[in-house]
């Protein structure tokens, strides 16, 4: 893990506010941008100044920024307003998260993680700053989020519940930040190299395609303290 401490302050709503934020999703829609900024697909991450982008371990070439974005107060995740979160995955090692069976509250399941991609969490006191290189891979998409009902496929939200294909996987004190859908297609610049394992042979995905459940404690200790469930 990285070892840069992150701070936390919570929400201090009233609880009727509260309870309904938690019950409302909040849908991603993108639209492409040549300057998406800091809510994006692709597009330049920000970072810490000492945080590299990460690298995959399989070619040595940086792995590819699927999604960044600030958290919102409205979106009423237990993570604090002002957070930054980026997801990272690999072009070239295109797989499952884990093979392991461990729980998120030992330590034996983020020692055995598999290391081709990274989901970071940067608190509101982090010092960001704009990566002047692209992400080489997907064309830059703009990302908004309006509250909503429903969802319909392809999807990306943030708050509300889970969408379970399967049996609830909520573990611990980890809470839910957000989803992204079964066969989400990032779509890729049409220079970049076909992804392995990809369903569209224009596109790039996350983890095979998997649908992608994001969780985080409410004051994670270091920026890859993110517990992610995989269904299909």
């Amino acid at each position: 893990m990285l070892q840069t401490t992150i701070g936390w302050c919570g929400l201090r709503l009233p609880s009727t506010n509260r309870s309904a934020m938690l019950a409302t999703m909040h849908h991603a829609t993108w639209t492409t941008a040549s300057q998406p900024g800091r809510n994006s697909i692709g597009g330049h991450p920000y970072l810490p100044t000492n945080v590299s982008w990460p690298v995959c371990p399989k070619s040595g070439n940086r792995m590819v920024l699927f999604l960044q974005f600030d958290v919102a107060p409205e979106y009423g995740l237990a993570l604090a307003p002002g957070s930054h979160v980026l997801a990272f995955h690999s072009p070239t090692v295109n797989e499952i998260n884990t093979f392991e069976r461990n729980e998120p509250d030992m330590p034996a399941y983020w020692a055995k993680r598999e290391p081709h991609y990274q989901i970071l969490i940067f608190g509101p006191e982090a010092e960001l700053v704009e990566h002047p290189d692209e992400d080489g891979y997907l064309v830059p998409h703009a990302l908004t989020f309006e509250p909503v009902a429903k969802v319909s496929d392809p999807f990306f939200y943030l708050g509300g519940q889970p969408r379970w294909y399967q049996d609830d996987e909520t573990k611990g004190d980890f809470a839910f930040i957000g989803m992204l859908s079964e066969n989400f297609p990032f779509v890729k610049k049409p220079e970049a190299p076909k992804q392995p394992g990809t369903f569209d042979r224009n596109a790039y995905s996350m983890f095979l395609g998997n649908a992608t459940y994001f969780f985080a404690r409410a004051r994670p200790t270091v920026p890859d303290e993110v517990y992610v469930v995989l269904q299909n």
